[in-house]
C-alpha cells in the first residue's frame, strides 16, 4: 500500500532541462514507502500540545507594557484555567479567583469573558491580563505575546497536517536524490547545482492574521510579513534593488523564551507596612496607592542592594491606607461658602489645608479617626484572613505615616492606651464603677473632664454588655512595631497640647506613646521639608541644642552607628526583680519608671547644663541624667550642591522615592531586637 505522501512523491517529475540535458531520471519504486526514514528538514508529523511550562501569562502596565508573571503564578493560573474549563462544561458560568504576585493581588478567570489583575488591599481599575502561546520576538530580551485570537489561529495553522504531510513528503524525496547520486553524474553535471533541500526561503505553510501573513519556511522558522501598503511597496522597491531582507518582518515562536519553574515567586511577607497618606488626597496630584507603588520599589531596589538575605527570607510588604476621599465630611458646605475669585486657588486650598482644620474640629476630628481606623482593621483583617500564617510566623506591622498622617496614627495609638490601661484595670482590680481613676498612667492632670469621661466610657460599655451588644474596645487590632513619622507635624500639634510625658523621668519613645502600643517612633524628616518638626526637645529639653541623626545613604552600605541605633534603646543594667516585671505587663514596666524617676528627683545627682548657644553633632555632651535612651529624631543627608530653599518646594513630597529613607526603614525592621525595649 502505499504511503498517504506517496501522490506528492510520485506526480513530482524531472525534465531533462533540469538536469543538464541528460534523460529523465524514473521516479523511485513503489516500495520507498520507507522514505520518512530518511532525514527531513525536522517537521513534525504531530504537534504536541505546549506544557504549561513553556506558556506565560501576562499582565498590562499601565495600559502599555505587557509584565510577565513570575513562573509561579504562571504554573497557578494554568492550572487554575484547566479547572475552569472544566468547569465550565457542567456551569457555563463560572468564575476563579487566583492570587498573584506575592499575593498582593487576584487574577479573575471568567469563563465567559477575558481575566482581568486587580488589586486586593486598593481601589484601582483592572488591567487586562493575557495568557501567552505565542510571541513576536522584537529582541533578545523583548518578547511580545500575541492576542489570544492571534493565537489560536496561529495554533490552528501550525499544528494542521495536510502541509506538514506535503513538507516531508517533498524533503524526504529531495533528501532521497541527493544520496543517490553518482560522483561520476556529478562530474557530468558541473553546471548544475544539487537538488535543493526546503531553505528559509520555501514556503511551507502561511496564513493571514491582522495586518500581516505569517509564514512557515520550516518547523521553528516562522516569520510575520506586514501586508500593508507601505511594507508592500518598500518590499517591493527592495527586491529590486537586491534586498532580501523583507521590511516589517520579525520572528515568530510558540513558546516562552523561558521556561516557568514553580520556585520562582515572591518571598514570603515578613514585615507588613500600612503607608497612611497626609493632606491633599483629594487633589489630582496626589494619590497614595501611586505613592506606595514608589515607595515598594524603591524599598525593593534598595533591599536587592543591601539586604538580599533579609528580602529573601522576610520581604517588606506596603498597603496603602486612603482614608479621605471616604469622608463626605461637610456634605458640600464649605463649596457653597467659597468665592468664586481666584476659583483655583481656593480650590486647592480647599483639597489640602482644609484636611487640617477638619481634622482638629471637635466636630469633625472623630469621624476623620473613626475613618482611618476603620481602613485599618479592614486591610488588617483581610490580609489576616489571606496570610493566616503570619502571626505564627512573628510577622510585625509597621506604619509609615506621611505629614498630617503621622498625627492621626500616633491619637489614634494614644486613644489605645486609655482604652486598653482602663480595660486591664477592669479585669483586674473591681468592676467598672469601682475603678478610680485618679492615679490612671495615662491621666491627663490638666485635663478637669478626663474622670467623667472615663466613668461615661464605663458606662457606655455596662449598658452594652446589658443589651448583649459585643464592642470591640480595642482601638487597634494589632500592635505597632515601628512608627515611621515622615515630613511630621507631630511635634508642633503635641507642643500647641501641652503635651507632658506620659510617664516622668522617662528617656524614649515610651514618654509619648508605651512600648506595648509602639516599639518605636523615627521621626524622619527632611533638613529643608518646612512641615516636619522635631520631637527629642520635648522629652528632654536639652536635645534643642543637638542635631538629629544623619542617616546613611543608600550609595554604601549602612554605618556601625546606624545598625547599633537601628538595634532598639540602650538600657540601663537592671535588678532582676525590674527585669521580671517589665515581663510581665506594660502597666508595671511604666509604674516601675515612676519609681526610678522619683528616686531620681529625691538622690540623683543633677544634670549638668550645655553650653548655651552651641549646637552639637551628637549627643555624647549630654549629661547622663539627660541623655536619651534612644534617638527619635532622623535627618536625611542633603547634596553639597543642593539650594536648601529650592529643596523646600519637593521635599515634603520627596520621600516615597528617596533610596535613604528606604534603606532607613529596612534596616530597623531587619535590625531591632525585640527584647531590646523594656
Amino acid at each position: 500500500m502505499a504511503s498517504s505522501s506517496s501522490p506528492s512523491v510520485s506526480s513530482r517529475s524531472y525534465s531533462s532541462k533540469s538536469l543538464g540535458g541528460k534523460p529523465e531520471r524514473p521516479p523511485p519504486p513503489r516500495h520507498s514507502a520507507s522514505v520518512p526514514s530518511y532525514p527531513s528538514t525536522g517537521i513534525l508529523p504531530n504537534v504536541p500540545p505546549l506544557p504549561p511550562e513553556r506558556l506565560r501569562w501576562f499582565y498590562m502596565e499601565n495600559g502599555k507594557i505587557w509584565r510577565p508573571f513570575c513562573g509561579h503564578d504562571s504554573l497557578n493560573l494554568e492550572e487554575a484555567r484547566t479547572i475552569l474549563l472544566q468547569e465550565a462544561v457542567a456551569c457555563p458560568d463560572v468564575e476563579r479567583e487566583v492570587e498573584v504576585m506575592g499575593n498582593m493581588y487576584i487574577v479573575v478567570l471568567h469563563s465567559k469573558e477575558s481575566p482581568t489583575l486587580k488589586p486586593i488591599y486598593w481601589e484601582a481599575k483592572p488591567c487586562p491580563v493575557l495568557r501567552g502561546s505565542w510571541f513576536e520576538v522584537i529582541s533578545s530580551e523583548r518578547w511580545l505575546p500575541l492576542s489570544q485570537e492571534e493565537a489560536d489561529l496561529l495554533e490552528e495553522a501550525h499544528t494542521r497536517k495536510d502541509w506538514r504531510e506535503r513538507a516531508r513528503a517533498d524533503a524526504s524525496l529531495t533528501d532521497w536524490a541527493n544520496s543517490n547520486k553518482s560522483p561520476d553524474a556529478n562530474n557530468e553535471r558541473r553546471g548544475s547545482a544539487p537538488l535543493k533541500s526546503q531553505s528559509q526561503n520555501t514556503v511551507l505553510n502561511q496564513v493571514s492574521c491582522n495586518g500581516y501573513e505569517a509564514v512557515w519556511t520550516g518547523e521553528n522558522d516562522i516569520v510575520k510579513i506586514k501586508t500593508d501598503l507601505t511594507s508592500k511597496l518598500l518590499n517591493k522597491v527592495g527586491g529590486k534593488v537586491g534586498i532580501s531582507q523583507q521590511y516589517g518582518a520579525t520572528k515568530l515562536t510558540r513558546g516562552y523564551k523561558e521556561a516557568c519553574l514553580p520556585t520562582r515567586t515572591s518571598p514570603p511577607i515578613g514585615h507588613l507596612v500600612f503607608v497612611i497618606h497626609g493632606i491633599g488626597q483629594n487633589m489630582d496630584a496626589s494619590d497614595i496607592v501611586k505613592s506606595t507603588s514608589d515607595l515598594r520599589d524603591t524599598c525593593r531596589q534598595t533591599a536587592l542592594k543591601h539586604f538580599p538575605d533579609q528580602w529573601k527570607n522576610k520581604r517588606v510588604e506596603f498597603i496603602p491606607i486612603e482614608w479621605r476621599t471616604w469622608l463626605t465630611l461637610d456634605q458640600g458646605a464649605v463649596a457653597s461658602i467659597t468665592p468664586h475669585g481666584v476659583k483655583a486657588l481656593r480650590s486647592i486650598l480647599n483639597d489640602s489645608v482644609l484636611d487640617i482644620m477638619f481634622y482638629v474640629s471637635p466636630r469633625f476630628g472623630p469621624e476623620i479617626l473613626d475613618g482611618l481606623r476603620w481602613q485599618l482593621h479592614k486591610k488588617y483583617d483581610e490580609f489576616i484572613r489571606r496570610n493566616p500564617d503570619f502571626i505564627s510566623n512573628n510577622g510585625t506591622v509597621s506604619m509609615f505615616a506621611h505629614s498630617l498622617g503621622s498625627v492621626m496614627c500616633y491619637d489614634l495609638m494614644y486613644e489605645t492606651c486609655h482604652i486598653n490601661g482602663l480595660l486591664e484595670r477592669k479585669e483586674r482590680d473591681c468592676t467598672p464603677m469601682e475603678v478610680d481613676l485618679t492615679d490612671h498612667p495615662f491621666k491627663n492632670e490638666s485635663d478637669e473632664k478626663f474622670e467623667e469621661l472615663q466613668k461615661l466610657r464605663i458606662r457606655v460599655a455596662e449598658l452594652e454588655s446589658e443589651l448583649g451588644i459585643k464592642k470591640d474596645f480595642n482601638s487597634l487590632k494589632f500592635k505597632v512595631d515601628h512608627l515611621f513619622a515622615v515630613g511630621s507635624p507631630l511635634g508642633i500639634f503635641l507642643m500647641l497640647r501641652e503635651h507632658s510625658p506620659l510617664v516622668k523621668g522617662s528617656k524614649g519613645a515610651d514618654s509619648l506613646l508605651p512600648s506595648a502600643i509602639c516599639k518605636r517612633i523615627h521621626n524622619v524628616h527632611h533638613p529643608s521639608d518646612p512641615v516636619a518638626y522635631r520631637l527629642e526637645p520635648l522629652i528632654s529639653p536639652v536635645y534643642a541644642q543637638v542635631k538629629p541623626v544623619k542617616m546613611d545613604t543608600a550609595s554604601s552600605k549602612p554605618t556601625q552607628k546606624s545598625m547599633s541605633l537601628a538595634e532598639g534603646p540602650k538600657t540601663p543594667e537592671t535588678t532582676q526583680s525590674t527585669k521580671s516585671s517589665s515581663s510581665s505587663s506594660w502597666t508595671q514596666s511604666l509604674i516601675s519608671a515612676v519609681v526610678k524617676s522619683v528616686a531620681s528627683s529625691n538622690g540623683a545627682e543633677t544634670s549638668k547644663s550645655l553650653p548655651p548657644d552651641k549646637i552639637f553633632d551628637d549627643d555624647t555632651k549630654i549629661p547622663p541624667g539627660d541623655r536619651l535612651n534612644e534617638r527619635l529624631d532622623f535627618m536625611l543627608r542633603e547634596g553639597l550642591t543642593e539650594n536648601s530653599y529650592l529643596n523646600s518646594i519637593t521635599a515634603h513630597t520627596g520621600y516615597w522615592t528617596n533610596s535613604d529613607c528606604a534603606m532607613y526603614l529596612l534596616l530597623q525592621l531587619y535590625s531591632y531586637k525585640k527584647d531590646s525595649k523594656l
